[in-house]
C-alpha cells in the first residue's frame, strides 16, 4: 500500500495518496519513519500543515521520539510562526543528543526570529561553550569552525541590535534632560 501512495504521490494524486499513507500506517505493524516523513510533505503539498504536523506526532507516539521526524515538525511549526511550539520540540532533540551544539545554534536562530534576542545570545553563547567542551580534534572540524563563525557572527550581530537596558543613572538623567 505505501508502494501505491507512492506512484500516486507522483502521479499528483495527493488526496488519493494520502489516504493510501493513512491506511498503509494504520496496517504496517513496524513502520518506518521516511513513510510518516513522506505523508507529512503530501499533507504540505496539500496546504494542510496542521495535518502534517499531526501526522508526524502520530509517528512519534507509535515509535518514540525520531530526530528526523521532529526536526521536520520543528520546521513546519516555524513555517506557521510558533515559536514556542517549535522551541518545545527542538528540546525534546536537544535534551536527548549527546552533541548539542548545533542544536543549541538552532535554538538561537529561532529565538532570534521570535525577536528574543537575550535569550538569542544565550543560546548561541551556551553552543559556543559546548563547542569548548569537544575534544581539540573535533573543535578544528570544518563542521566546528564554520559553526564556530556562524555563531561569531550571530552574536555580533545581536550585540549591534540590542542595546543594553539603562542603567538607573542612565535613566535619571535623562529624564532630567526631558
Amino acid at each position: 500500500m505505501v508502494e501505491r501512495a507512492r506512484m500516486r504521490a507522483a502521479a499528483n494524486e495527493l488526496r488519493p495518496a494520502l489516504a493510501d499513507y493513512d491506511r498503509a500506517l494504520s496496517f504496517v505493524v513496524d513502520p518506518l519513519p521516511e513513510y510518516y516523513l513522506e505523508r507529512a510533505e503530501l499533507a504540505v503539498r496539500l496546504g494542510d500543515r496542521d495535518v502534517a504536523i499531526q501526522g508526524l506526532d502520530e509517528g512519534q507516539k507509535r515509535l518514540g521520539v525520531i530526530v528526523t521526524l521532529q526536526s521536520r515538525a520543528v520546521e513546519l511549526e516555524l513555517e506557521r510562526k510558533n515559536y514556542d511550539a517549535a522551541l518545545r520540540r527542538l528540546e525534546t532533540i536537544t535534551e536527548r543528543a549527546n552533541r548539542r551544539e548545533l542544536w543549541l545554534e538552532k535554538k538561537g536562530m529561532i529565538l532570534r526570529q521570535a525577536g528574543r534576542n537575550a535569550e538569542a545570545t544565550a543560546a548561541f553563547q551556551a553552543s559556543a561553550q559546548a563547542i569548548a567542551k569537544l575534544p581539540a580534534r573535533l573543535q578544528t572540524t570544518p563542521i566546528m569552525e564554520g559553526l564556530k563563525v556562524r555563531l561569531q557572527t550571530a552574536l555580533k550581530e545581536l550585540a549591534a541590535n540590542v542595546a543594553p537596558a539603562p542603567t538607573n543613572r542612565q535613566a535619571q538623567n535623562k529624564s532630567a534632560q526631558d
